[in-house]
């Protein structure tokens, strides 16, 4: 019984590899069209808030000294898709219009900058201006 299973799961594995190498193959060919084989397109991905925004973020001073210690592929991320984390271009109070006191949230640093990194207890943010 325990075998049955065991070839079961490797047929669908197998399959589940061939879906992926001919979706890899269709969007290699040249001449492909990126809808078809269910990807989306990067103006596609703009439109709908993913990607690079218009805006760029501002990386604090305090993300490059030496106690900071937070790991480059962490901060490449958070500076190349900001929206994945939180804070990014929402207002400092949301219940009042924007103004000069009242700025957006670009500026990414740690919740706790006299603390090191740690990605549950201090974590980055974006926050209006850096501290």
């Amino acid at each position: 019984m325990h075998s049955m299973y065991r070839s079961m799961n490797s047929m669908k594995l197998a399959a589940a590899m061939f879906i992926g190498v001919a979706a890899l193959a269709a969007l290699a060919a040249p001449g492909a069209h990126a809808q078809s084989a269910g990807a989306t397109s990067v103006s596609a991905c703009a439109t709908k808030g993913y990607g690079a925004p218009a805006v760029q973020p501002i990386a604090c001073e305090s993300l490059y000294k030496r106690g900071a210690r937070i790991p480059a592929a962490v901060l490449d991320n958070a500076l190349t898709f900001p929206t994945s984390i939180g804070g990014w271009d929402q207002l400092m109070n949301p219940n009042v219009p924007e103004s000069p006191s009242n700025t957006r949230k670009r500026s990414l640093q740690l919740a706790d900058t006299a603390k090191a990194y740690h990605p549950l207890y201090n974590g980055l943010g974006y926050y209006a201006g850096c501290r």
